[in-house]
């Protein structure tokens, strides 16, 4: 899906336009921030800045149905299915939308081959599960012996494996009475297994998906004033960039410093601030840049401006010298304040 760019200057204040359906109706029109099109304000919802599948709660509702679906398909995606951010998911226990809570393991090989599975558990007690495995199957005469292993904790399942299998030799099914009276258990204790896992890590799309928090983080701080600006233009493409053949960050030339949150030291005095996501915005040498640390995990510095901004009647900026924002992934509560005021109280804490 290609979606375009307009290089104009707009405004995304609202207008309205009249249309006839059997009389006279007022339609409320918007711009969308990522594609720029006018459209009725039916055909927008809420767009989370932080992915509401890390525990992100704050919202802005300038994004248009379309791009909200493409962002959390095609950009979102990359960061929250990360390994690593996968990991913080699991540990904090972190769904989205009632779903399962993300297993970033999958399954592992033992070294006699055994497959296991990784299972998070509640409050952190994860689990490795031997997958059923049929060992071997000797027949006698009118007789057919099964060897099944599988673990204590799944021993339930027993008895539908085993029907399965009696099914597909053309036999009837068993009762629970009937697999207690025809088997024989033999309890076997694996102590520190060592168990193989395939990963695959991604290095480079999981940042577009900070990027797009960068963008609309600056929207939310500084409104059209950003949208309007080179840099947002080039944060833009980037982000709604979607040529798998051309690398994004070589044909925009962006250089945004994107990576692992413990090359940061800038991030250090918020240790107390673990369960939140972190954000702020600042001026520094006549540029405005982006400070964002994701879990404890990812970290960046984004260039949102070529030259200073000053917004015009926006609830959401505070100082002229720096915004600051926590977003608490487990409570959804969100901390706004100016960067001094953040900055005296970690001081103070010291």
């Amino acid at each position: 899906m290609s979606l375009p760019y307009n290089q104009v200057q707009y405004n995304i204040g609202v207008a309205q336009k009249e249309a006839t359906h059997g009389g006279l109706q007022l339609i409320t029109m918007k711009t969308c921030i990522f594609c720029l099109r006018e459209k009725a304000d039916t055909d927008f919802n809420k767009e989370h800045v932080f992915p509401e599948s890390i525990g992100g709660s704050l919202t802005i509702n300038d994004v248009c149905t379309t791009c909200n679906s493409y962002l959390g398909r095609c950009v979102d995606n990359h960061l929250v299915d990360h390994l690593f951010i996968k990991s913080e998911r699991m540990t904090h226990q972190l769904s989205s939308k009632g779903r399962s809570i993300p297993n970033p393991f999958g399954i592992g090989i033992m070294d006699d081959g055994t497959k296991v599975q990784f299972t998070p558990g509640e409050n952190g007690n994860n689990k490795l599960y031997i997958l059923p495995k049929k060992i071997d199957k000797k027949e006698e005469s009118s007789k057919v012996t099964l060897n099944i292993r599988l673990s204590e904790e799944k021993k339930d399942e027993l008895l539908s494996i085993t029907n399965k299998i009696r099914k597909r030799m053309g036999l009837p099914k068993w009762r629970k009475e009937d697999l207690y009276k025809h088997t024989t258990t033999t309890h076997t204790k694996i102590i520190n297994p060592e168990v193989t896992l395939d990963f695959f890590y991604d290095d480079i799309e999981y940042r577009r998906a900070i990027l797009k928090i960068a963008y609309e983080l600056g929207y939310y701080w500084f409104g059209d004033e950003f949208l309007n600006n080179e840099d947002a233009e080039l944060i833009r493409q980037c982000i709604m960039h979607d040529e798998p053949s051309v690398k994004w960050y070589e044909k925009f030339q962006l250089r945004p410093v994107i990576g692992r949150a413990s090359d940061f030291s800038v991030y250090d005095c918020w240790s107390d601030a673990k369960d939140s996501h972190i954000a702020y915005v600042s001026p520094l040498g006549g540029r405005v840049y982006c400070f964002i640390k994701i879990f404890d995990v990812f970290a960046a510095f984004i260039p949102l401006s070529s030259k200073y901004i000053l917004p015009k009647n926006n609830p959401h900026f505070h100082d002229s010298l720096g915004n600051f924002i926590a977003v608490n992934y487990k409570t959804g509560k969100c901390k706004e304040c100016t960067l001094a005021e953040e900055s005296s109280r970690v001081n103070k804490g010291r």
